[in-house]
């Protein structure tokens, strides 16, 4: 039997905490704080997005993720 897939979106967005944008990681609709990365940089942001999604695709434990 196969694992059902699984979605991670990774959402951009402005805390509202002065320049803080953080990359929130939800994954099958539940949101987790302990995967969330802050930064006071959009351009940051947008970047560490990338390279979340190009690392974390190469682990094992993701084979059945996709990465939005």
């Amino acid at each position: 039997m196969t694992k059902e897939k699984s979605i991670v979106y990774l959402r951009i967005r402005k805390t509202g905490n002065g320049d803080e944008w953080a990359v929130q990681w939800i994954q099958d609709g539940v949101y987790d704080e302990g995967k969330t990365y802050y930064t006071d940089a959009k351009d940051d942001a947008i970047d560490t997005k990338k390279a979340i999604i190009e690392e974390e695709s190469k682990k094992e434990y993701c084979k059945n993720v996709t990465f939005k």
